[in-house]
């Protein structure tokens, strides 16, 4: 390839390289420069008319009294963002001629987005495994994130992200597939870890984790897996991981406990365990329902009173908080409830704005004033929080009461 190729990065940050000199997204430009540089690269074919760039940019020239002119200057600035990396891409890279905005065909440039688009493309034409896995392998290592993830709300960026994020997806689950038929195990690990820092939501990605995982024995990271993965799951969505997902976990938390152990052992064990548990505890809402069941279970025989609080996070108006503003709190809250809450008592979540929290041995008066100091200490510690925590507070029935309609 000739020396003075720029290289055009897109998958992932935006990244210009030429001869060891780089510039990125993470320099401190404007973001609209970023966003001109990046619609003219995709457009890398296409001239782009200064009303289609006006359309995308409309609410930044919105009060401009010249929108063209404007974008006149912009481009102008974009040019001067380029020095860095010459004075020849400065002045040539980017064209602008009668109205028309477009990346120089004359210029020698690479996108990485036509290199992995064309590996797969080869990949799906090959008939020779060896060739084919390869071909792969190389879009794979291309991909360093989503197309223009730090512009990824913009509404020109989500179609084309969506199309590339796809073609990833499809790379990883063919070389995976590959990679288990071979019992290649360790290397499917590795394409399925990278594939699961790009896309966390995907379960299936997990559920091959976890089983070639335990496959070369594993069994204490397949554990910590599962808690990645349920913790992500109830945070986001308010769901639990699938039955075969928990029944591989269930499978490798037994095998981790697999030596028999002598009664001192296990005292020892249950020991250590609770040494460094100060406060309530806190735990994935499975474990919670598995606590709550028992409780219940024991309500008759040994006449306890417990309470069950659920907490709801909203705004200040009792609407929904933004998800940012959600992260935060709920962070907060987990910390704060196992300090304010009594040895005993246990904290989960059950969806992304709430928690619930068994308290034993607590009549309703004890449950009331627990709400309140958890909501009196969270607004002490946190006096500028838009959030709100809204309390109910029930009382825990034997399982063959019915709750009341």
């Amino acid at each position: 390839m000739h020396s003075q190729t720029l290289h055009i990065k897109m998958l992932g940050s935006l990244e210009l390289e030429r001869q060891g000199r780089i510039i990125t997204d993470g320099d401190n430009r404007s973001k609209k420069i970023w966003l001109l540089l990046a619609l003219l690269a995709y457009n890398r074919n296409n001239k782009v008319s200064q009303e289609k760039i006006l359309s995308y940019f409309w609410n930044d020239f919105e009060g401009s009294s010249n929108p063209q002119n404007a974008l006149k200057t912009l481009f102008h600035r974009l040019r001067v963002s380029l020095s860095p990396l010459g004075d020849d891409v400065s002045q040539k890279l980017f064209q602008c001629k009668k109205g028309d905005y477009f990346l120089n065909p004359d210029f020698p440039y690479e996108l990485d987005i036509d290199r992995f688009e064309s590996l797969i493309m080869s990949a799906r034409e090959e008939t020779d495994k060896s060739k084919r896995v390869g071909l792969l392998r190389q879009a794979f290592n291309l991909y360093h994130g989503d197309f223009l993830m730090k512009f990824s709300s913009e509404s020109w960026i989500i179609p084309i992200s969506t199309y590339y994020h796809n073609l990833f997806l499809e790379t990883v689950e063919e070389l995976v597939d590959v990679y288990e038929a071979e019992n290649d195990y360790q290397t499917a690990i590795e394409i399925l870890e990278k594939a699961n820092s790009v896309e966390q939501y995907e379960e299936s990605f997990y559920l091959h984790l976890m089983q070639n995982l335990i496959s070369l024995g594993r069994m204490e990271d397949v554990t910590l897996v599962y808690k990645q993965l349920s913790d992500m799951l109830q945070m986001n969505f308010g769901v639990k991981p699938s039955p075969e997902v928990k029944k591989l976990y269930q499978q490798a938390n037994l095998a981790c406990k697999e030596d028999l152990l002598d009664s001192s052992s296990i005292q020892k064990q249950l020991l250590e365990d609770g040494q460094n548990q100060r406060g309530a505890l806190y735990c994935d809402y499975d474990f919670f329902l598995n606590i709550y069941h028992a409780m219940a279970r024991g309500l008759e025989r040994n006449g306890n009173v417990v309470h069950l609080v659920i907490m709801t996070i909203t705004d200040l108006n009792n609407h929904a908080l933004s998800k940012r503003s959600l992260d935060v709190c709920v962070t907060n809250l987990k910390a704060l409830s196992c300090e304010t809450l009594r040895q005993g008592d246990v904290v989960s979540m059950c969806s992304p704005s709430q928690f619930v929290i068994l308290l034993p041995n607590a009549n309703r008066e004890n449950a009331l004033m627990v709400s309140h100091r958890i909501e009196k200490s969270f607004l002490r510690k946190y006096p500028h929080s838009p959030a709100k925590l809204n309390f109910d507070v029930q009382p825990l029935l034997p399982p063959e009461m019915d709750y009341k309609k």
